[in-house]
């Protein structure tokens, strides 16, 4: 089950950069949408995996998704913002995407164990 875990983090973190440049080329937005879509649709199959190597394959999909939000949120968010209200821009997105690290896992656990 490591690979879970591991598998999704190696793909994320390979996939970051050719994700921004990727949007450099085709659109933030299209990339960003692209990437919600991915990851919605990864986690929700994730609920109803057959099998843990189905639930791997999916999980990888989600890192794929997920590697395609982070840059582009981030570039979508600048672009947005007049320059003096960039910094605080930068830290709401972090302390949102902090806090959906933390309480993500255990949301998901509670309702596995809830669906039991």
């Amino acid at each position: 089950m490591s690979w879970v875990l591991n598998g999704y983090n190696i793909v994320f973190a390979a996939l970051l950069v050719p994700a921004g440049q990727l949007a450099d080329l085709v659109g933030r937005r299209r990339v960003f949408m692209t990437g919600l879509l991915a990851f919605t649709l990864a986690s929700l199959l994730c609920t109803v995996a057959p099998s843990a190597e189905a639930l791997v394959a999916l999980r990888l999909l989600q890192a794929v998704g997920a590697a395609l939000l982070v840059p582009t949120s981030l570039g979508l968010l600048l672009g947005e913002l007049p320059l003096e209200r960039r910094i605080g821009g930068i830290a709401m997105l972090g302390a949102s995407a902090a806090v959906a690290a933390a309480v993500g896992p255990s949301l998901g656990g509670l309702l596995v164990h809830a669906s039991n």
